[in-house]
């Protein structure tokens, strides 16, 4: 037959008051962990939003550097219709003139004659049919195209169409080196772990990436992280808001006056690295804070219930008939007016049974009388 077990008044006070101590502890912890997450997050997307900017206003500024003088050059060739020697010895005066566009000025008309700088190296052959007249024929002002390989280098060309109100139609372009735009687009980043592409939202082609064999591709393909393919996917439906793309945090920049949009990103685990200590560190604190909390209850507890504990001797003393016990009561509480209380009790008890024995006394002296 099973015995029903004894708990103290201390053991289901610990019961009740640990559990619920760790339980708000632990819950503290975790709301804290949250909100540190959020917050970290949030300062994360930040510092790639103001990254993606700067990267973005970095490469207008070397845009409309570039494109200023050329543009000028157009416009002088619109208005002064030179004939075929002068427009010689005008694109010969911007060879070297541009330090990204060192082979300068070059003109094709739809017949595929070309004039270009007489030191100028640029391959001309089949002008007609190449990616930067097709590009030209769109182009009102100087605009840029997409990269292509020309000479063993990417390059991108700045082509736009002469409106000199002639029948000949000619385009007037210009090649720039794409290093300039790699450096921006590698390098002036203001967040550390952050990487970023460039890619002409028409087209959906690479114009500048750290890995250089990606450029002029197709963002997206198979060979390219998985960042690419989703970026590429928001992209084409024209969503630029900052998000989370699998496992990056990913912004994005359009640079004024292009089609081209730029794809700040950086790995949610390099963000959320420090984030990892401060978890670990709140673990550590918080199991040395459960350790102190529950001595401290326990010796509170004991300090507390421990009058409770000599009255309960006291009183089963009382109740196997001895009386001779003492309560030593110190305090203002319940359970000091309880101890007075019995006190006042074992005093009562000890007069009646004095009494009572005194009687006892008398009446058996009367007897043997």
């Amino acid at each position: 037959m099973m015995k029903n077990k004894n708990f103290s008044i201390k053991a289901k006070l610990l019961l009740a008051i640990i559990p619920i101590t760790c339980a708000m502890i632990v819950a503290l912890v975790i709301i804290a962990y949250n909100v540190s997450a959020m917050m970290i997050k949030q300062n994360a997307t930040q510092l790639l939003e103001t990254s993606v900017a700067k990267q973005g206003t970095s490469i207008e500024n070397w845009m409309n550097e570039n494109l200023s003088s050329f543009n000028a050059a157009k416009r002088a060739i619109e208005q002064a219709h030179p004939k075929d020697a002068e427009l010689q010895k005008i694109v010969n005066g911007y060879y070297n003139f541009n330090t990204n566009s060192p082979d300068g000025l070059y003109i094709a008309d739809q017949n595929g004659t070309v004039i270009k700088a007489t030191k100028s190296t640029k391959n001309t052959t089949n002008a007609v049919n190449s990616p930067w007249f097709k590009e030209g024929l769109s182009h009102v002002n100087m605009t840029f195209g997409d990269p292509y390989v020309a000479g063993g280098h990417k390059v991108i060309s700045a082509t736009g169409l002469i409106d000199d109100g002639s029948n000949n139609l000619r385009i007037l372009g210009a090649d720039f080196t794409l290093d300039r735009i790699s450096t921006i687009v590698n390098s002036n980043i203001s967040m550390d772990g952050a990487q970023a592409f460039l890619v002409n939202k028409d087209t959906m082609k690479v114009m500048a990436d750290r890995n250089s064999a990606f450029v002029a591709q197709k963002v997206g393909s198979s060979d390219q992280p998985a960042i690419y393919k989703a970026a590429a996917k928001q992209i084409d439906h024209g969503n630029y808001n900052t998000q989370t793309l699998g496992t990056d945090f990913t912004a994005f920049h359009t640079i004024a006056g292009t089609n081209w949009v730029l794809v700040s990103y950086i790995p949610t685990k390099v963000v959320l690295a420090n984030l990892s200590k401060l978890r670990l560190i709140m673990i550590a604190i918080s199991i040395v804070a459960l350790i102190i909390m529950c001595i401290v209850v326990e010796r509170v507890t004991n300090r507390t219930i421990k009058p409770v504990k000599k009255m309960t001797k006291v009183i089963t003393a009382m109740a196997d008939g001895d009386f001779t016990v003492d309560v030593d009561t110190k305090g203002n509480d319940e359970i000091a007016e309880m101890g007075k209380s019995i006190d006042k009790f074992i005093v009562y008890m000890r007069q009646m049974i004095k009494a009572i024995s005194q009687i006892s006394t008398s009446l058996q002296t009367q007897a043997n009388w």
